[in-house]
């Protein structure tokens, strides 16, 4: 499991950064979409404990950012919108 790590505030899990390295998105996008976040809906686990923030990347494609609920500062895990259908 990659190691979790700070970045300008965030907090991102092991599982975050494990995704984003396989989806080829940088912390710059993670930051990007949440400042331009325009849609958030709740997370699809069972406790209702996550929500999806979506927003532009740095090059305007939609980025899905899970955070925690109550602590919206970690970051669960990063997908490209395009990439659900």
């Amino acid at each position: 499991m990659r190691q979790a790590f700070t970045r300008a505030g965030l907090y991102y899990t092991g599982h975050a950064v494990e995704q984003m390295e396989r989806r080829g998105i940088i912390t710059d996008d993670v930051e990007a979409a949440l400042e331009s976040c325009d849609t958030t809906y709740p997370g699809t686990d069972r406790r209702r404990e996550n929500l999806v923030k979506v927003g532009d990347a740095l090059d305007d494609r939609r980025l899905c950012v899970v955070v925690k609920r109550e602590r919206p500062f970690i970051v669960v895990t990063t997908y490209w919108a395009e990439d659900v259908s």
